[in-house]
This record gives C-alpha cells, sequence and structure tokens, in this order.
C-alpha cells in the first residue's frame, strides 16, 4: 500500500516546530486510520511529550471515527 509510506515521515513531522505543519500532519493521520495506529502507539513512547499527546489524540480520533462517533 502506497499510503502506508506516508506513516514514518508523518510521524516524524509531529515534532515539526509549526504548528500548523503538526496539525496537518495529525489530520492526515486520522485520515489514514488503521494502517498508522502502530506507528501511533510507538508514538506514545517518544521522548517528546508533545509527540506522545498529538499520538494520543490521533489514536482516539482514529477509534471514534472507527466506531462512528463524532
Amino acid at each position: 500500500m502506497e499510503i502506508t509510506k506516508a506513516v514514518d515521515p508523518l510521524i516524524k513531522t509531529l515534532k515539526d516546530e509549526n504548528e500548523h505543519v503538526r496539525s496537518e500532519s495529525i489530520e492526515a493521520l486520522i485520515e489514514i486510520g488503521k494502517p498508522a495506529v502502530e506507528s501511533l502507539i510507538k508514538a506514545l513512547k517518544d521522548e517528546s511529550g508533545l509527540v506522545q499527546t498529538l499520538a494520543k489524540i490521533a489514536l482516539e480520533k482514529i477509534k471514534m471515527k472507527k466506531l462512528n462517533i463524532k
């Protein structure tokens, strides 16, 4: 799958200084959904608290999307 190739670069951009870049990355990871979950789980252990928080948010939104909760 081509889309899974985008996951790791998007995870790396969660450390970007630009808030807009981080926001767009999160939205893309949420849209990717299940293929991004494993990398997002790994990101929960990142040294950056911000990355951990963003990964948690993305995982929660992916779960809500799967359950069709808005």
